[in-house]
C-alpha cells in the first residue's frame, strides 16, 4: 500500500546551521572539547559502519515496500 503523504523536498528541511541557531548552539571553537566527550573505548570506524549499514537496510526496506 502506497503512502498518500506528500514527500518532502530538500527545501522543506532546515540546515544544520539554521537548527543550531534556533537552539542557541554556538559554533565549536575547540575540537579538543568535542573529543573529550567521545568515550575512549568507542571506535569511530565501528560507529560509521553501523550508520552506513543501518541506512542501507532502511533504504532497502523502503524500496521493498513501494
Amino acid at each position: 500500500m502506497k503512502s498518500i503523504t506528500k514527500k518532502k523536498s530538500s527545501e522543506d528541511f532546515k540546515t544544520l546551521d539554521e537548527l543550531a541557531e534556533e537552539q542557541g548552539i554556538p559554533p565549536v571553537q575547540d575540537l579538543d572539547k568535542i573529543f573529550a566527550l567521545w568515550p575512549e573505548e568507542a571506535d569511530p570506524d565501528e560507529l560509521l559502519e553501523f550508520i552506513l549499514t543501518d541506512r542501507a537496510e532502511r533504504r532497502r526496506l523502503i524500496k521493498e515496500s513501494e
